[in-house]
Formats: structure tokens, sequence, C-alpha cells
């Protein structure tokens, strides 16, 4: 488990000087946020209870130290774009 993951790919967003580079890092970012709520976020009926475990794990760890960078970035993103 990686439980700094989306903290370190919003740093990585916010670090890009590079106009182009930062627009498909951005994008990138935003596909991943999608995956994870489709992955993990969204409760599926089919999840066996052995990675319904991991999903809420995840969810608690992103809650406790993610919530603020991604809100962060969502407004840098409303803003600039």
């Amino acid at each position: 488990m990686w439980p700094t993951a989306t903290i370190d790919l919003v740093n990585l967003v916010q670090s890009s000087q590079d106009q182009n580079c930062s627009k498909l890092l951005y994008r990138f970012m935003l596909r991943t946020l999608l995956i994870l709520d489709e992955e993990v976020v969204e409760r599926a009926e089919s999840k066996l209870d052995g990675e319904r475990i991991i999903t809420t794990n995840v969810k608690d760890a992103m809650r406790v130290e993610s919530v603020l960078a991604i809100l962060t970035l969502m407004t840098s993103v409303l803003t600039q774009y």
C-alpha cells in the first residue's frame, strides 16, 4: 500500500513549472483520481470481504492525509483552466 500516493502525485503536479507539462500532469492526476473512485471509493456489491477491508483502509488513509491536497489541486484546476 502507498498511503502518500495522492499527496505525492499532487506535489508532482504542483511542482511543474512548464505549462504544457503541467497540463499533462493535471490530466494524469484527474484520471488517477477517477480510477481511484472507480476501484476504491465506489462500493461494489461484487467485492469480496478482503477487498472491502483493503478499500476501506485506503479510503481511511486518503481521508486523513489527502483530502486537503486534492481539494487544493481541484481549486487550482478550476482557477487556471
